[in-house]
């Protein structure tokens, strides 16, 4: 038999090389090793085998022996992986310094000598290829300090590297292996378009992979194609005995290549709102599918139908929650609404448990807890997070429900759902914990749960709308926000308003601008001014009797519900005067009181009137009950326009429910005249559908900025100026200062997805066994001490193990924060060989 690949002939090893027989043959055939590269989006790697290795004849049980390499960390533990991250790190002039862990290393190494001035870091940019549109040759990406650089070097660099690694085991091999005898074999995903793929040629040709030596490999087939020879079938070889076997012919089997993302066969988004709820959902292969620029991801939300008689469909159901007399559930939405309303006109409902917008008790609520209550419809107290956990719960079922109606039950199960639950970007981290306590009492595990922060995840659906213009061979047509497009969200909402300014990268990320901000004057707000009105044209207390009589339940609820109508009516324009409908008992109830009729009343009230079972509002007076939350929207947006860093911002965004309002979309427009405004046909959805994007491609958000500064409280040497009140010994009688503010970030600093922030403590005393340490937040950039007024706990202090007494007073451990995610992470650890434990910070004190 002639040798194709490697022989050992003798105690020096050579190479039989088989030459080609003619122009024909495949050129395959004259390779002596099979090489294959993996750029990830996170961790690159490299497997390689001779060719007379993948000849042999072999029995099933015996794998082909494909040699990888084991790539070592930096660190003091050395750790050994099969894979190093991608990253990759160029000198100030350009050139090629490093790559995997000790690119990361050095880089980490220049900070924090305050020296990486210049020097171009890069990590992550392999999803250019799945999201950007006009990829070409000259496309720039930004470094990791926002210098632009050509994204074809940014691979050519990194895929030389894996190369020249490749070469170096194949030379300590000691064969005589020419560059091209070597066959390459590139991964990519399979969702990779033509140009994409293109892009990776012509940068692996940059590298020295000459084209006829380079092929593609679809990562999820070449998986297909190792893991069909695995034992994975049982086959019995006696009546009593099995063995594991390859698949056998016929075979039909998935194979889902999860890389770097959402793993879940199901992403599903939640919006519990202060006035509507509802649900968003996709399939990752939907997700994944290739697309055009014009072709929107396809994300499914439901219909709900209102339980009047007109059956009117809906995107969303009122967030309205019947408990029984038990405090079991009853019904959500439309139907509690039209339950509990049953219930009252049949003088049956006392003691059931109605809730309704009881959202807003998570906006800046210092005192919130565990025990917190909410008093329902007839002023009854009961567990806020019950009603929460009721709540989600009933959306998590309709979800489901709706899933399977979608025929996909026989291979789904309900740990295949990645969970997201949206909430307003001005939540401080004490309501997220909340929330995400009440979702782990409804049934969705910690590990398949996430928050989409409620503007954010809108500016990443409307980025990819067509929203603007543009003209190429003297034809215009609408596409997407290029590269470099900074504009402005406004998530106006039944609670909250929330204002977001990002920028979109050249790889389709998006860099915060301004970290968002916001206030409670959403649309809930105004139907408060229109009843604070009221209280003042008919009296406090009328209006209060009409509303807590049990007598009058169920019309003060109608009332409510009219008012939530009718404003909506108006402020889709075009409307000069509102018209609410009116009880008969009311009319009775206020002449009884009053002595005198509605009608007669309402004449000596300015744009005010009563006619029959009417009560007519002119528009100025409308106006002057919205303007309030008008005037916060445009201060808010004239606050940012004022930063010279936002000069640049060309579009405003509109989303969210009351974002429809005739009346604010006006004055944006009247009042940033030249800005382009855009409010999508389903502005009450994009919160939704973006947060199931965002959960699928999360590094999509690139940065964010801190809403406000992160510190501990620690004690520290005394400095002069300290304040005496601070002013302690420690054991060796030292002057020490306590109450210090040790800052993580500071409030408006950038941080990039999964940065993290790190503070050195060391022991007060030789023998301190445990740090104990609080969080704390601020609105100033730099406060002194943690009690100053403007600082904030975060929740119960927790303890860092510092247990090793072995270097006395020069101990330390590391406590350190993940920044860039929607939540705060800690760790805690001594240095340098303790274990790294993550801390679960419970920020709600019971």
């Amino acid at each position: 038999m002639i040798a194709s690949g490697v022989e050992e002939k003798s105690s020096t090893p050579f190479i039989h090389r088989k030459c080609k027989k003619d122009k024909n043959d495949n050129r395959r055939e004259g390779m002596i090793v099979i090489a294959a590269v993996n750029l990830g989006t996170r961790y690159s790697s490299f497997a390689y085998t001779f060719r007379d290795e993948l000849d042999k004849v072999r029995e099933p049980s015996v794998p082909c022996n494909v040699i990888y390499k084991q790539w070592t960390s930096g660190s003091d533990a050395g750790f050994f992986s099969h894979k190093t991250p991608t990253c990759l790190l160029l000198n100030p002039a350009g050139n090629f310094d490093s790559f995997g862990y000790p690119a990361e290393e050095k880089y980490c190494a220049l900070m924090n000598d305050n020296v990486h001035n210049g020097w171009k870091f890069f990590k992550h940019f392999k999803t250019i290829l799945l999201n950007e549109k006009n990829l070409s040759k000259d496309m720039m990406i930004p470094d990791d300090q926002n210098t632009m650089f050509k994204a074809i070097d940014v691979f050519a660099f990194s895929l030389k590297f894996i190369k020249d690694e490749l070469r170096k085991d194949l030379q300590k091999t000691g064969y005589d292996i020419k560059e091209s005898e070597i066959q390459w074999v590139i991964n990519i995903p399979a969702i990779l378009n033509h140009r994409s793929r293109q892009f990776i040629r012509v940068a692996a040709e940059q590298a020295g992979m000459t084209r006829n030596q380079l092929e593609f490999a679809l990562e999820s087939e070449a998986a297909a194609v190792y893991v069909k020879e695995f034992m994975a079938a049982k086959q019995k070889v006696k009546a009593d005995e099995q063995v594991l076997v390859p698949f056998p012919a016929g075979t039909q089997f998935m194979v889902l290549d999860l890389g770097g993302r959402s793993d879940r066969l199901v992403i599903a988004a939640i919006d519990l709102g202060t006035t509507y709820s509802g649900y968003a959902y996709t399939f990752k292969h939907e997700l994944e599918r290739e697309r055009s620029a014009k072709d929107m991801c396809k994300v499914l939300s439901n219909n709900w139908q209102s339980g009047s008689s007109a059956g009117l469909i809906s995107h969303k159901t009122p967030t309205s929650l019947l408990l029984t007399k038990d405090g079991e559930f009853d019904s959500f939405g439309y139907k509690a609404e039209k339950n509990y309303m049953d219930l009252v006109n049949g003088n049956k409902h006392i003691g059931w448990r109605f809730y309704r917008k009881f959202k807003m008790l998570l906006h800046k609520n210092d005192v919130l807890n565990k025990n917190t209550t909410i008093k329902d419809d007839q002023g009854n107290s009961y567990l806020a997070l019950e009603i929460f956990a009721h709540s989600i719960r009933f959306l998590k079922t309709e979800l489901i429900q709706a899933l399977h109606r979608e025929n996909v039950q026989p291979i789904f199960v309900e740990t295949d759902i990645q969970w997201v639950i949206t909430i307003p970007a001005i939540w401080d981290p004490k309501s997220k914990d909340f929330m995400r306590v009440a979702a782990e009492e409804a049934g969705i595990e910690r590990d398949r749960l996430e928050f989409a922060l409620e503007p954010e995840a809108a500016s990443v659906y409307v980025k990819e709308m067509l929203v603007t213009r543009t003209t190429t061979d003297n034809e215009a047509e609408i596409v997407p926000f290029e590269a470099g497009t900074q504009y402005m969200v406004l998530d106006l909402g039944g609670g909250t308003i929330d204002v977001v300014v990002k920028e979109v990268r050249e790889d389709r990320t998006l860099r915060e601008l301004h970290h968002a901000f916001g206030n409670g004057l959403g649309g809930e707000s105004v139907n408060k001014r229109f009843i604070e009105y009221f209280e003042n044209a008919f009296g406090i207390k009328l209006m209060t009797e009409f509303r807590t009589n049990n007598a009058y339940r169920g019309l003060w609820l109608d009332f409510e519900t009219e008012i939530e109508k009718q404003k909506r009516n108006f402020a889709s324009g075009g409307i000069e005067q509102l018209k609410l409908n009116i009880s008969s008992k009311f009319l009775e109830l206020f002449e009884n009181s009053c002595g005198k009729s509605l009608s007669d009343h309402c004449t000596s009230i300015e744009h005010l009137s009563s006619r029959r079972d009417k009560l007519n509002m002119h528009k100025d007076l409308i106006v002057k009950l919205f303007q309030p939350s008008i005037d916060s929207i445009i201060q808010f947006m004239r606050d940012v326009f004022d930063k010279k860093h936002l000069v640049g911002v060309s579009d405003i965004i509109m989303v969210g429910g009351f974002s429809q309002c005739k009346l604010i979309t006006d004055k944006v427009k009247e009042t940033f005249r030249g800005l382009n405004i855009v409010i999508p046909h389903d502005a009450d959805l994009a919160v939704l559908k973006g947060a199931v994007i965002y959960r699928h491609w999360p590094e999509v958000i690139y940065s964010r900025r801190a809403p406000f500064s992160l510190g501990a409280r620690f004690n520290r040497i005394w400095l002069d100026g300290d304040d005496v009140s601070k002013q302690f010994r420690n054991t060796d009688g030292e002057k020490m200062c306590m109450d210090y503010f040790s800052k993580f970030v500071t409030k408006d600093e950038e941080f990039a997805s999964k940065d993290k922030a790190t503070l050195e403590v060391y022991p007060i005393c030789a023998d301190t066994t445990v740090v104990p340490v609080e969080i704390f937040k601020s609105d100033e950039e730099n406060p002194r001490y943690t009690t100053d007024p403007s600082c904030k706990s975060m929740g119960n202090p927790f303890n860092v193990d510092m247990s090793d007494l072995r270097g006395g007073m020069e101990r330390k451990v590391h406590v350190t924060l993940t920044m860039g995610s929607t939540e705060i992470r800690v760790e805690g650890q001594q240095i340098p060989n303790g274990e790294v434990k993550k801390i679960q910070l419970n920020l709600l004190k019971d």
